[in-house]
């Protein structure tokens, strides 16, 4: 079974996600055959540029013609087109994964947030893959500094825990359970890795929340807030 990439359109690239739209209309100049793997991924024609969202999907019908008019005609002598009927895959590639979080805030009061390319370039934290052997907040330290290269990060407490399936915003399909910490540094210093974070600034919360957040970070920011309310309380 092949593995094949291949862009598409933002209009359509919704469409398929949704659901709506379970067949693909391509110029039949690449091989593809039932069970092959199709990686969509969605293309900005206007910035001719990724987003960098994309979706797993499988190829389970094809036919090929040469009748139309999308393509150059000499193209379509020479290669002809095909329509490719897909359906998302359902199957998680990495079962269920236990990940993490991170809300760092500085000593002015604000925390730490960045644009993702995994989360369709939305604003997000610092985050990963919790190991098997390292407590949670241990390990969502370590995630931080290695993505902002923030040091002398302290973890304070969890603040918000939770359960998110297929997130519309990630970039495969995923089950996570997660749990977000809450930390503090006095180190504003940035130095990100580019790979899983891009742009990044420093905001309140209530300006955070006004962010272009992925799915369930507004959330977490709203438990935060409840975490550091009933802290004061005691």
């Amino acid at each position: 079974m092949a593995i094949i990439h291949k862009k598409v359109w933002k209009e359509y690239f919704e469409e398929i996600v949704s659901g709506k739209k379970k067949f693909e209309l391509r110029l039949a100049d690449f091989e593809v055959g039932k069970k092959d793997t199709l990686i969509l991924e969605e293309w900005d024609k206007d910035k001719k540029e990724y987003t960098g969202r994309k979706i797993e999907t499988a190829a389970t019908y094809t036919i090929k013609t040469k009748d139309t008019e999308f393509w150059p005609q000499e193209d379509i002598d020479k290669y002809g087109f095909q329509i490719i009927q897909i359906e998302p895959k359902v199957e998680f590639p990495k079962g269920v994964e236990i990940v993490g979080g991170v809300i760092i805030e500085n000593s002015e009061g604000k925390i730490f947030m960045a644009k993702a390319p995994k989360w369709s370039n939305k604003w997000t934290f610092p985050g990963g893959h919790i190991e098997p052997g390292e407590k949670i907040e241990e390990a969502l330290a370590r995630e931080a500094k290695e993505e902002t290269g923030i040091r002398n990060i302290q973890p304070v407490g969890i603040v918000s825990f939770g359960e998110l399936i297929n997130s519309k915003d990630f970039h495969r399909p995923s089950h996570f359970i997660y749990f977000d910490a809450y930390c503090k540094t006095a180190n504003s210093k940035v130095k990100l890795d580019n790979d899983e974070l891009t742009e990044y600034g420093w905001f309140s919360p209530k300006e955070a929340l006004k962010l272009d957040l992925a799915e369930s970070f507004d959330k977490s920011i709203k438990d935060y807030l409840k975490f550091k309310e009933n802290n004061n309380k005691k």
